[in-house]
């Protein structure tokens, strides 16, 4: 495995994402949106959980207007969010099912560190309210 940490985008998963945010703007949101909503045979993998959390970090930053947990060189790319309530509501619900059922919550779990990041998932979270 590559990087791996307990914020969002210390995955390389959610760094892959953000080459395709760069790529395909909006369209890239709201693919990860609603595969983790939603995913194949009901079980959403470790790869597409990174990136909802990802795309989730863009959302609350454009809704907030704070920018200190985004990759320092893509904080201009918030500018190709449009923070409606809808998809606002996605990436509360994407972040969600992430939390409680991913591949992603079992590799924390198989670890001891499953409180630290999920911690730090509750206060994206929180900053999507």
């Amino acid at each position: 495995m590559g990087a791996w940490g307990h914020k969002s985008f210390e995955i390389d998963d959610a760094l892959d994402f953000v080459w395709q945010f760069e790529e395909s703007g909006m369209s890239a949101i709201e693919s990860a949106f609603k595969l983790a909503i939603n995913p194949p045979d009901d079980y959403l993998e470790a790869p597409e959980a990174s990136a909802a959390l990802a795309a989730a970090e863009f959302v609350a930053a454009k809704k907030t207007g704070q920018t200190d947990r985004l990759v320092h060189d893509h904080v201009d790319l918030i500018e190709k969010i449009d923070a409606s309530p809808k998809l606002i509501g996605d990436s509360k619900n994407a972040v969600s099912r992430v939390l409680q059922n991913s591949e992603l919550r079992e590799l924390w779990e198989e670890s001891d560190e499953l409180n630290i990041w999920h911690d730090d998932v509750l206060v994206l979270l929180e900053r999507l309210k």
